[in-house]
């Protein structure tokens, strides 16, 4: 039967990522993996998380579905953050909220402008959905450029997009450049904050002065529950009352809601970790300056490094860390990002296992 006839055009043209450490890691069966390529949190303990899990396990019947579109989860972070229970959507992961604005905002042929480098989700789902992925470069240390965003606006241009603390450069955007954009646009500005516990201030207040801003956030990151998928946003009352219509009612499942109203009530834990965070990636960033390398100033839970070898690209590099167990992302097909790969802020343990061998490789 020739049924690929009946895929989309925009399904077929669309690349499977695949992660390029499983072969090399099955062929060299490393005694111990260290996980630095997804930014995951090991610095929250998981003795503590399973203490939260056995607690929310028994404070839930998982024979129930889950309360429709998560109202009692929505209802402690209003009250933790200090908004209206209208004002906040969670959602299965940030990826089941970015996937659900093509279902509100875009039409075929409408258009999203986003920073590049940035989260490559915004620019699949846009795609998907048949529209226009219009990316607009950073330009020198990664600064935003408002004026070349608004230049490239048009009567089809429906989201801007932006991360920030960015993914994968790691620096965070000004408040002023952030609050200028949404000034001089009719457009809906999405400010992704999903690293904002390793920075220095979110732009969710000013979800009270702009009725164009939706800022997105997850726990997979400060909380360290990235195996939960736990993504929210934060908006106006009716731009996520649409937001809440288009939802599935039960998408974010029983645990995951519990965790939420936990993890809430035990935050300043959270924060302890976060702040541990921050100091390891100066310890981290310090020592990797010592190797022929570029550290970029980070406010997120990962370091963005250019290797400055004479002999060895960062592609290499990140292939030979592979071989020891060691994952680290290579980041440098991208033309601004040449040479250049991401490691999160591991543990010391962690940090000082990628150090050795990266000393290794670079001297070897």
């Amino acid at each position: 039967m020739d049924w690929e006839n009946l895929i989309r055009e925009e399904t077929r043209s669309l690349k499977s990522w695949e992660d390029p450490a499983l072969e090399l890691l099955s062929d060299s069966k490393p005694t111990e993996i260290v996980r630095l390529s997804t930014s995951e949190n090991y610095f929250i303990e998981k003795e503590w998380l399973d203490t939260l899990f056995e607690d929310a396990m028994k404070e839930v019947d998982i024979r129930a579905y889950p309360t429709e579109r998560s109202l009692n989860a929505r209802r402690a972070m209003a009250e933790f953050f200090n908004i209206k229970v209208s004002e906040v959507v969670i959602g299965n992961g940030s990826d089941e909220l970015i996937e659900l604005l093509p279902r509100i905002f875009i039409n075929p042929g409408d258009e999203i402008i986003a920073i590049d480098p940035t989260f490559s989700v915004y620019k699949i789902t846009t795609e998907l959905a048949g529209g226009r992925y219009i990316p607009v470069s950073l330009g020198k240390d990664f600064n935003l450029d408002c004026n070349e965003i608004l230049e490239k606006t048009s009567d089809k241009t429906k989201l801007i997009v932006m991360c920030s603390p960015n993914n994968p450069t790691g620096n965070q955007f000004s408040e002023e450049q952030i609050r200028e954009l949404l000034t001089q646009t009719d457009k809906i500005v999405i400010v992704d904050e999903a690293y904002v516990e390793f920075a220095d201030y979110s732009v969710l207040p000013l979800i009270r002065e702009f009725d164009n801003l939706i800022v997105f956030s997850t726990f997979s990151k400060s909380a360290g529950i990235a195996g939960l998928r736990l993504g929210f946003l934060f908006t106006n009352e009716m731009l996520a009352s649409y937001f809440l219509r288009v939802i599935g009612p039960f998408s974010v499942n029983l645990i995951a809601q519990q965790m939420t109203i936990k993890l809430l009530q035990n935050f300043n834990y959270v924060r302890k970790k976060a702040e541990e965070i921050k100091k390891e990636r100066e310890y981290l960033g310090k020592e990797l300056s010592q190797f022929p390398v570029k550290v970029f100033p980070s406010k997120a839970n990962f370091l963005l490094v250019k290797i400055q070898h004479d002999d060895l690209s960062a592609t290499e590099v990140v292939n030979e860390l592979m071989k020891k167990g060691i994952l680290v992302r290579d980041l440098s097909s991208h033309p601004l990002l040449q040479n250049c790969f991401r490691t999160a802020v591991g543990t010391r343990k962690m940090n000082n296992t990628l150090l050795i061998n990266l000393r290794d490789i670079l001297e070897r």
